[in-house]
């Protein structure tokens, strides 16, 4: 039987691992159960203080779920230019001191080591792919909203506009989800 806390490889390519699950340790109580279960990977609220901060910057015209490496929060396609909103406890906040768990050391450890592994990958991607990457963290829009909008700005502004299609994943040919859905029911 494998412990719980330590990472299974799925499946490994040419000495790179592909994929990594953390086999989850039992709960220690019906309350940590519950906190768990309620942490959202969608529309947080850091995440929904940032767009709004952007609208209100007049910096509309954003996508959420753009189907790029790592899900960036906010992304602009025509601009080539992603964002991701990181919470400072699950994505290691170089900032923040976040006081290390108490209970199941290993497994946190390696599954917050893991995290950080996970998004310094999608970010080479994604630059790979020509895409201007943006880290906001957290604490960073609690401290300084007005900085961490002007970051995305000043990102926006260094990067070259480009037809929104050009930038659409392998297989997809248009960039609206409705348009999408029309086209596949056949109407």
């Amino acid at each position: 039987m494998i412990p719980a806390s330590r990472p299974v490889l799925l499946f490994c390519r040419e000495e790179q691992f592909v994929t990594m699950r953390h086999i989850r340790p039992p709960s220690t109580s019906e309350n940590v159960t519950k906190l768990m279960r309620a942490n959202r990977s969608q529309n947080t609220k850091p995440e929904m203080q940032l767009r709004k901060a952007l609208r209100d910057a007049g910096k509309s015209g954003y996508r959420l779920n753009w189907p790029l490496p790592g899900k960036p929060d906010v992304a602009y396609p025509g601009r080539k230019v992603a964002i991701f909103v990181h919470g400072c406890y699950w994505h290691s906040c170089p900032r923040c001191n976040k006081k290390p768990p108490t209970k199941n050391v290993e497994y946190w450890t390696s599954k917050l080591a893991y995290n950080r592994e996970r998004d310094a990958e999608n970010q080479r991607k994604l630059a790979e792919m020509g895409w201007k990457t943006v880290v906001i963290w957290e604490c960073e829009l609690r401290k300084d909203l007005a900085g961490a909008v002007a970051r995305v700005v000043e990102a926006l502004a260094d990067a070259p506009r480009q037809a929104a299609s050009a930038n659409l994943p392998a297989g997809r040919k248009t960039s609206s989800p409705a348009l999408l859905l029309t086209k596949e029911k056949g109407e």
